[in-house]
């Protein structure tokens, strides 16, 4: 008698624990990663973004010169793959952001400036379908880009208590 509540109390046990260490993997891998992979064909690419977030809330409207000057939103491309590659960078709307966030106001694209490394800065309105930069990246190289958001100077009372989420996107072609 003793032996079988020794054996049904190892089998609990076990269940037990493998229970915890399956619960474990499975949220575990549901948490965000900064890292996203791509590959396809010759070509494999790392996007790796900070851990900050690509947000503009409780802004206030800033110079150039001062927009300029804030903290970067840093991310970095690699191409793992054998071949150059031609991509685009865009900045996107993260719904999943918005919709975490229960942000109902969203800012214009004509109040939001940006600048991206070295260029001059722009407003979000003024590029082609969301792309912020178009470049070329050879095999094995890592490039990294600082991209600064701010509320142009000129904005008006419509910019109060609006928000904006983003989130980058890389589009490659040929």
């Amino acid at each position: 008698m003793k032996m079988k509540k020794t054996i049904i109390l190892g089998i609990t046990l076990s269940f037990c624990i493998a229970t915890i260490g399956l619960s474990y993997a499975y949220f575990g891998s549901l948490a965000t990663s900064n890292e996203q992979h791509y590959s396809t064909g010759d070509f494999s690419f790392t996007l790796t973004e900070d851990n900050g977030k690509l947000t503009l809330a409780s802004s206030y409207p800033l110079t150039d010169q001062e927009g300029s000057s804030t903290n970067p939103y840093i991310f970095s491309l690699t191409n793992t793959g054998d071949a150059a590659a031609n991509y685009d960078v865009l900045l996107k709307r993260d719904t999943q952001a918005i919709a975490d966030c229960g942000c109902t106001k969203q800012l214009s694209d004509d109040n939001i400036r940006y600048k991206i490394d070295n260029q001059a800065p722009q407003l979000l309105s003024a590029s082609t379908n969301q792309i912020i930069a178009s470049e070329s990246i050879n095999a094995q190289e890592k490039k990294t880009f600082q991209l600064r958001l701010w509320l142009k100077e000129d904005s008006g009372n419509e910019v109060l208590g609006a928000h904006f989420h983003g989130k980058i996107q890389v589009v490659f072609h040929q």
